[in-house]
Parts: structure tokens; C-alpha cells; sequence
């Protein structure tokens, strides 16, 4: 397989199976960092969740241990990673998962309120992107939260980047799909462009295997 060809769903089809210990500590770390954030808001009800990039649903679990789930739509581009989070979650609450990408899947308009979500999630994913498709999909993700909806999100902190690397592309290699290096000044142009306005920041550092995590946004619907 070729360098241009290893996208990130091929990454994470050829690492479903060992990702969760390969990651342990950091995804731990990841899932830690985002009970702590939800947390922040103590009154947040929640009981449907769109899920962008779910993987096999690691930071998911802090969501599910807080909340009673009733709807949940977990997307991403690795079938086998979905296989994955559908052996974790079977029988704790109704869920569908949807091999697609997520770009793809939030661009059909949603007009009905049932179809929108209390919750939409992007952890540790929008990195994959470019500013173009961030932007996409921050559109899609617009449309399908109810008005007191919220959407939560992780971005690059930019740690350990020259400034000649912040906003550029990382290239792919032999073990590492690309990743897109989006800082903060960048999304809160694009929440603004789609109608959203975030209302809370964390910044909360940690490496996710050879990437920094750890700047959590919440964004809402501008009144």
C-alpha cells in the first residue's frame, strides 16, 4: 500500500482489533478529560447523541455512564472499529452505528425535530480533516442539534509545532493516516460562520499516540 493511499479508515480497519491497548493509557486519559468536561455543566440533559468519528466508542463511555441514552448514532469510516464499539455497547442502550464518512453523512439536510440530537460528538477526529470539510461538517452538525443542543469537540492545542507547521498538513506515512494541524482561532471562525457559538474551552493536553490532544470545545445554536 502506497503512502497516498492509507487514509484513515484503512488506519483504523488495520488497528480495530489491538486499539484499545494500544491506546489504553492515553485513550484513558481521553475518555477522563471528557467526564471532566461534561461534567462542567451539571443541569445538561441528554438522551440522544450523534456520535462523528465514534471509533470503538473509548471517549463514548463517559457519556454512557453519565447519561440515560435513548437515541444514539455512532458514524465512522472503519467498519471495524464500529464492529468494535457494537460489542461494547450491545444491550446498554439503543444505538445505531453507520459506516460512512462523516463529512458525507451530515450534508443531507434535516428538517424534522426527532432527527436532531441533544448531543453531538467529534473527538479526537476533526484532526483528519481539512479546513474545508471542518467546515462542512460544523454546517451539518448546525442543522441536527435541537435548539438547547450542544456540540463537544477536541481540536489540535498545537504543542510542539513550529509556526510555519500550525494550519498545515501533516503528510501520511507508512503508519499514520495525514492529520490536518486546526487551531482554535480558525474553528471559532468556522462555529461562526455556521450559526454556533462556543460557549466553553478546556484546554487539557494530552498525546493520543502520535498526536496531541486535549482542547475540548462545547458550541451551541446562536440565539
Amino acid at each position: 500500500m502506497s503512502v497516498e493511499q492509507l487514509t484513515a479508515a484503512e488506519y483504523y480497519d488495520n488497528h480495530a482489533t489491538t486499539y484499545e491497548t494500544d491506546l489504553e493509557a492515553c485513550a484513558w486519559t481521553g475518555r477522563t478529560m471528557l467526564q471532566n468536561f461534561l461534567a462542567l455543566d451539571a443541569d445538561r440533559e441528554v438522551s440522544s447523541v450523534l456520535d462523528l468519528g465514534a471509533g470503538v466508542g473509548y471517549s463514548f463511555e463517559a457519556v454512557a455512564e453519565r447519561y440515560q441514552l435513548d437515541r444514539v448514532v455512532a458514524v465512522d469510516g472503519s467498519g471495524e472499529m464500529l464492529a468494535q464499539y457494537r460489542e461494547r455497547f450491545a444491550g446498554r442502550f439503543p444505538f445505531e452505528t453507520v459506516q460512512a464518512d462523516m463529512v458525507d453523512y451530515v450534508q443531507p439536510k434535516v428538517e424534522a425535530e426527532d432527527e436532531r440530537f441533544d448531543l453531538a460528538l467529534a473527538i479526537a477526529t476533526l484532526n483528519f480533516l481539512d479546513e474545508a470539510d471542518v467546515n462542512k461538517v460544523a454546517a451539518g452538525v448546525s442543522q441536527r442539534l435541537k435548539t438547547s443542543g450542544s456540540w463537544i469537540f477536541t481540536y489540535d492545542p498545537v504543542i510542539e509545532f513550529s509556526e510555519e507547521q500550525v494550519g498545515t498538513e501533516t503528510p501520511a506515512t507508512q503508519d499514520e493516516p495525514a492529520v490536518f494541524r486546526l487551531h482554535l482561532e480558525a474553528m471559532t471562525t468556522i462555529l461562526e460562520d455556521n450559526g454556533l457559538r462556543a460557549i466553553r474551552h478546556r484546554l487539557n493536553v494530552a498525546r493520543l499516540g502520535a498526536r496531541f490532544v486535549g482542547g475540548f470545545v462545547e458550541a451551541r445554536l446562536r440565539s
